[in-house]
């Protein structure tokens, strides 16, 4: 009777050691637990946001020059010094864009070139954006941003970018460009897009 106590109690023994050391191990396979999910969200959309926040070209000098309904005729500009440090290599050039509708041009497309003036043609891969004015729909800067939008569509878009609004124009500073838009009755009737340049293109 005494020897089956004592291997009762040794039984329980080894269960109670079992136990301990079973209720000491890590908890190696649970997940950690995400304290603030709302706040991790806007940290992934903060890092989007960066990520995306450079403006390309407002406009493709070669999709304008190709568009259906819209003519350009061109002008050398002889003025150096106009926008690009070191710009006395090529030449500054103007577009006047004209359709159908709008009498003489509906705006101007400001290039430079760093090809030779005498041999500038309109197939030429070598210009780049400086600046455009539009004065009607018939062209859309940024696929969306153009004359006839509304001031709150305008402001959606210009978003966390810095602008102010003197009187009934608002200007805009977008990364590398410049903008300034014209306001009628709260619609764009006039907008403006500009490198931002060593020399400002209203500077003599």
């Amino acid at each position: 009777m005494g020897s089956m106590v004592r291997d009762l109690m040794k039984t329980v023994k080894l269960l109670g050691l079992l136990y301990i050391i079973l209720s000491c191990q890590p908890q190696t396979d649970s997940q950690p637990t995400d304290t603030n999910p709302i706040e991790r969200r806007k940290t992934e959309a903060t890092s989007t946001a960066k990520s995306n926040s450079t403006l390309r070209a407002p406009i493709s000098i070669q999709e304008i020059k190709t568009k259906d309904g819209l003519h350009t005729t061109s002008s050398v500009i002889s003025k150096q010094g106009l926008c690009f440090a070191g710009d006395s290599i090529g030449f500054y050039g103007l577009y006047f864009l004209i359709d159908d509708v709008t009498e003489p041009y509906f705006g101007i497309l400001t290039i430079h070139d760093t090809g030779e003036p005498l041999k500038w043609r309109a197939d030429s891969q070598t210009e780049q954006f400086v600046s455009i004015n539009l004065k009607s729909n018939a062209l859309a800067v940024w696929d969306s941003i153009q004359v006839g939008i509304n001031k709150k569509a305008l402001i959606q878009f210009l978003g966390e970018y810095d602008y102010s609004k003197e009187g009934s124009v608002i200007l805009a500073e977008l990364d590398g460009y410049k903008g300034k838009f014209t306001l009628s009755n709260d619609t764009v009737s006039e907008l403006e897009i500009e490198i931002r340049c060593k020399n400002p293109l209203n500077d003599e």
